[in-house]
């Protein structure tokens, strides 16, 4: 189901939660779609006003409304979960932000490439209800550029392309988390492989079934 509008993204929640289906997994791509959804249903009611700001009456009024239409989706979809025993997978783009702390080199952070302010943090909604919170990446080998003058530092893939991993464990450059008790990162490959049998192992091991 793709959304076009904010009601369509809500109705479709609650029609998966209502209606019978097999559906064991529910995949929402992306929450930043449903925010920009939500954005622009504010937006239109305030006649297009565009500093949210100033929306709903002003004083932060349409970061707030945000803030609830944002957590009743998530409180939404995470009810699903006990009503059809279904599977939720959120999909939430990040952004890097440099980070500079004093006497050490800035590094960059991944962070929800979400509303933040001083008083909404629309990504901390989703860290609150998920159990895992997991953060894919490439690694890539740095070398120097010995051809160049400037001896410019570059990234290079491994074997000719980056490796792409799983974070599982939290770090100073992302955010993650998990309630086994995992810890490292996943290989992720197109297939999944991995990463499926780690889940279906921890299913077993939830269950109390053995191997």
């Amino acid at each position: 189901n793709q959304s076009k509008t904010w009601s369509d993204s809500i109705s479709a929640v609650k029609d998966f939660k209502t209606e019978e289906h097999d559906f064991k997994t529910l995949v929402i791509d992306s929450i930043n779609a449903c925010e920009t959804l939500a954005i622009n249903h504010i937006r239109a009611r305030n006649n297009g006003l565009s500093n949210l700001a100033m929306c709903d009456g002003g004083y932060n009024g349409g970061y707030n409304s945000l803030h609830t239409m944002m957590t009743d989706l998530a409180l939404n979809v995470s009810s699903i979960r006990s009503v059809k025993d279904c599977n939720i997978i959120w999909i939430i783009h990040s952004v890097a932000k440099e980070v500079e702390l004093p006497g050490m080199p800035s590094f960059q952070q991944w962070l929800p490439s979400l509303i933040q302010t001083k008083s909404v943090d629309i990504g901390a909604i989703f860290k609150r209800e998920c159990d895992n919170w997991l953060h894919i990446y490439g690694r890539y080998m740095v070398t120097d550029d010995s051809t160049d003058d400037s001896k410019n530092r570059r990234q290079i893939g491994l074997s000719g392309a980056a490796k792409r991993f799983i974070g599982i464990e939290e770090t100073p450059t992302y955010f993650a988390k998990n309630r086994h008790g995992w810890t490292g990162s996943i290989e992720f490959e197109r297939n999944g492989d991995t990463f499926i049998k780690k889940i279906a192992e921890q299913t077993k091991s939830d269950n109390g079934q053995k191997e």
